[in-house]
Parts: C-alpha cells; structure tokens; sequence
C-alpha cells in the first residue's frame, strides 16, 4: 500500500495541471477522510491520464476500508467505487451493493428513512453542484475547474448507476459525464 502512496505523490506532484489538488498529500491512514479523499482524486486523476493499471491498484485497496458509519470516511470510499462502477460500464452489482449496505447501516428505522430520502435527493442531482464547475470555469483555472469536475462526476457516476432512465434522459446523462471528461482531458 505504501508503493501505492509513493507511486502517486511521484506522478502528481510536480504535474500541471493536479499540483494544487496533491499539495498536501502526506498522509497513509486509511481511516483519514483526507487520506481517502486524496486516493479517491488519485483514482480519478489515474483515469484522466489514462493510467488504468495505477488507477486499478488504487481499487485494490477498496476491499480494506469497510463502512463504518462515518460518512465524512465513506463519501471519498463512494467515489471511488463509483469510478469503478463507471469503468465497469454500471453492470457490477456487488459495488452498487456495497454501496446500497449503507443506508441500512444504523438500524433505528427513522434513520434509515433519513438516509433513503437524502438517497432519492441524490438520485434528482440535489448534490450536483454543477454552479462550482460554472465558477471555476469562469475564473478559468485549470486546477479549480478539475478539483470541481471530479466530485460532479462523482454525482453524475451515483445517478447513472441508482436511477432508472428513460433513453433520452439515459443520453443526456452520458453526454453530460463524456463532456467533462472531455473538458478535463483538454487541459491535460
């Protein structure tokens, strides 16, 4: 696992345009949200690259980190399963599974209602967030504009694996995700 922390701060430490998101990439504990978050940006980075085999052995650490109630922990463990599930082009049922165990961690029965309507909302893009991607856009920074795209492909992945689409909705949603992956590979 150390190899993998090492191989990572090596590739993107000193690269344009991920120098900011990498900046304080030290830490190696993976019950550290900010250690999960900078392997879930790592993860995404990887694929942006084209570096499937790097981006893979990050997938190979997933099966060490379990839920453990902490959603601050789990968001960043999400993303990453969600790039998988976006690779895996959404058929891998296990990983929407591990995903889907979530809501019904806490077994107080007015928490897991909770946690399902905050799940619908995810599902009508509630936590989207495209207006950060339009800011960073708009102040035309590289680095900004890539720290916002991949949380909003985060959500983007989420939709397309949990919600039912009809094919014109399915469509858009694609075109959507293609577009800034696109838009990231362009500053590459």
């Amino acid at each position: 696992m150390e190899n993998t922390f090492e191989k990572i701060r090596h590739t993107f430490e000193n690269r344009k345009p991920f120098i900011d998101i990498f900046r304080n990439f030290e830490k190696t504990d993976l019950n550290d949200p900010e250690t999960l978050k900078n392997l879930m940006m790592a993860a995404y980075s990887y694929y942006f690259i084209g570096d499937l085999n790097s981006m893979e052995q990050i997938f190979d650490i997933l099966p060490q980190v379990k839920f453990d109630g902490d959603y601050n922990k789990w968001t960043w463990v999400e993303g990453i399963i969600l790039l998988k599930l976006f690779i895996d082009n959404f058929n891998n049922e296990k990983l929407k599974d591990k995903i889907l165990d979530t809501l019904d961690y806490e077994r107080g029965e007015s928490l897991i209602k909770i946690k399902k309507k905050a799940f619908q909302r995810r599902l009508l893009g509630q936590l989207l967030n495209k207006n950060k991607v339009e800011e960073a856009e708009n102040k035309n920074d590289e680095n900004l504009i890539i720290a916002s795209i991949i949380p909003y492909l985060k959500e983007l992945f989420f939709i397309k694996s949990f919600k039912e689409l009809e094919k014109s909705e399915n469509d858009n949603l694609e075109s959507e995700i293609s577009g800034n992956i696109i838009k990231v590979k362009e500053f590459l």
